[in-house]
């Protein structure tokens, strides 16, 4: 799922910097509420862009987000990340859990 999700951010550059540029303020020591204020940030920058795509849209109704990742892929993508000068870390750690709860809340409505 990781790596399907990683994808989908990398073919969407702009939301993917966006994105990091939320998550570039997450802390550890944050308060909860502090936390969810940027998981409210990221979700109102991911979820114009799903819904007004169809094919993610049919995708979240899918199982196509379970499949497998692979070791391969995972290192080629970490190479374009960092090519954009995106905290790989960052993205690991903080950016792709947000997402996939957001994007996993959405499939649990479609299916």
């Amino acid at each position: 799922m990781n790596l399907k999700i990683l994808q989908w951010l990398i073919q969407h550059r702009e939301l993917l910097l966006q994105v990091v540029s939320v998550g570039k303020r997450f802390s550890k020591d944050m308060t909860l509420l502090e936390k969810w204020v940027l998981v409210d940030e990221i979700a109102r920058l991911v979820l114009p862009v799903v819904e007004s795509n169809d094919e993610v849209m049919e995708l979240l109704a899918s199982d196509y987000w379970a499949a497998d990742d692979d070791a391969e892929v995972s290192f080629a993508m970490g190479a374009d990340v960092a090519a954009l000068g995106v905290d790989w870390r960052l993205v690991v750690e903080v950016l792709l859990p947000v997402v996939i709860s957001i994007l996993e809340a959405m499939a649990c409505n479609k299916k």
